[in-house]
């Protein structure tokens, strides 16, 4: 009896064993399937010449397409997640506007400027060469970050961010290098095309070839789909300066019919290519306007100021695309003797925003609008939003003779060119022409 009773303890310890060993080796192979690492296939971001993978194995989520941050960048996020609880974050970052230094100058300076202990920074050799570094945390938490960052053509940087939470800094180490390996990149033919456009666009400025129109004031009329007016745009363009050293200064006032008046001053500086772009914006009924201040200098710096958030003031430095938004109608008519149809700027607004931007020349049959007069198109696509663009219409002589624009959740507004006197009626007190400043320059 006591020998079977033994017996039968002995094969449930056994059982109780084997059940423990089995656990284990469950929840061994569970993390192994946690941290193996499937990329996804390249994602590539328009515009910019490259591709990147994020991770789609087991417990991951992450945007599907690249998206706009108001810092002048693009992101692409993916995290993994272990039920709620959020164990590691990647991110991918494009910069439209990256500093001037190398990477490694820039991830020293950083090091210098944390409150955290940076590692030594390595160098990935691959055909983008990345450096990189872990950052340990110093807030007790030991917690480990990766950030590489590659330099890239026209100004532009991409930079890699691995942040753990909880997860082992093998995996983590082995992620990041895993991300990093698989940036592809090609030499963007649109980018070069651009920075021929502009480089173009400030020779004509020198020149005092300025107006799209031909003219010294442009004057638009902005009609709904039912023909009806419901806003204006006027612009005035007072060239100065002697023959060594040209200047202009463009005053603009648009108007969006009961919700939004934007006044706005440009003053430019064509031998050292620097410029002061003053704007009031103001919400109708919406208190007090709200101003900004755009300065860039003579090394490519920018400036934005607020009157109003201090939080939004920030600096960064001018690509060789930079084209302010009240150019772009001068930018877009060069693209038209462009050996190249399609042509990538980066259009700057009032507010300090970058936005990568492609002009096309279109086939005026398949223009949104339709005149005798149009004989050339070109369209516009703001990469921030894919339901964002214009068409511009230019006459047999070069001229811009209207403007479509569609904006996200509105229907097409046509631009069409009109006079003083017409606005005025329209538009009675609602309207002010201006030939002097607009926004005041001190």
């Amino acid at each position: 009896m006591n020998n079977e009773t033994s017996k039968r303890y002995s094969l449930t310890e056994i059982g109780l064993l084997a059940f423990f060993v089995l656990g284990l080796i469950a929840a061994q192979m569970l993390v192994k399937a946690r941290q193996r690492i499937v990329l996804s296939e390249p994602v590539s971001l328009a515009g910019s010449g490259l591709s990147v993978c994020k991770p789609i194995s087991t417990g991951w989520e992450s945007t599907s397409t690249w998206q706009y941050e108001s810092d002048n960048s693009f992101t692409l996020v993916a995290q993994q997640f272990q039920g709620t609880r959020r164990e590691v974050e990647i991110r991918w970052r494009y910069l439209l506007c990256s500093r001037a230094e190398s990477s490694r100058q820039i991830l020293e300076d950083r090091a210098e400027r944390a409150s955290a202990v940076f590692g030594e920074i390595q160098t990935l050799q691959q055909p983008v060469p990345m450096d990189y570094a872990a950052i340990h945390s110093a807030d007790g938490s030991r917690r480990t970050f990766y950030v590489g960052i590659a330099k890239l053509d026209f100004g532009r940087s991409i930079e890699l961010q691995v942040l753990p939470r909880r997860v082992d800094l093998f995996y983590a180490e082995n992620l990041f290098t895993q991300l990093a390996s698989s940036l592809q990149y090609q030499f963007p033919d649109p980018l070069q095309a651009g920075q021929d456009v502009v480089a173009g666009l400030w020779e004509n400025l020198q020149q005092d070839t300025v107006s799209a129109t031909g003219s010294d004031q442009d004057i638009f009329i902005i009609n709904n789909t039912q023909k009806q007016p419901v806003g204006y745009s006027y612009s005035h363009y007072s060239p100065g300066g002697d023959d060594t050293n040209r200047s202009l200064s463009i005053t603009n006032r648009y108007y969006e019919l009961n919700q939004f008046l934007l006044d706005s001053t440009l003053m430019i500086n064509n031998e050292d290519k620097t410029f002061l772009w003053k704007s009031s914006i103001q919400g109708i009924g919406m208190g007090q306007p709200r101003s900004y201040t755009i300065t860039k200098d003579a090394d490519g710096m920018l400036d934005v100021k607020t009157d109003f958030d201090a939080d939004q003031n920030r600096q960064y430095r001018a690509s060789c695309l930079l084209v302010p938004e009240l150019l772009l109608p001068q930018a877009a008519k060069l693209v038209l003797d462009h050996s190249l149809e399609t042509v990538i700027v980066d259009v700057m607004s009032a507010r300090g925003f970058v936005v990568p931007t492609v002009l096309s020349k279109s086939d005026p049959a398949t223009a949104l609008a339709r005149s005798e007069d149009i004989a050339a198109v070109v369209k516009v696509d703001f990469l921030n939003h894919p339901k964002s663009f214009e068409e511009l219409y230019f006459d047999k002589d070069g001229r811009l003779i209207a403007r479509l624009e569609q904006q996200p959740l509105k229907r097409p507004r046509l631009w069409e060119m009109t006079t003083l006197n017409q606005l005025q009626q329209i538009f009675k007190e609602s309207f002010q022409s201006k030939t002097e400043t607009v926004a005041r320059i001190d």
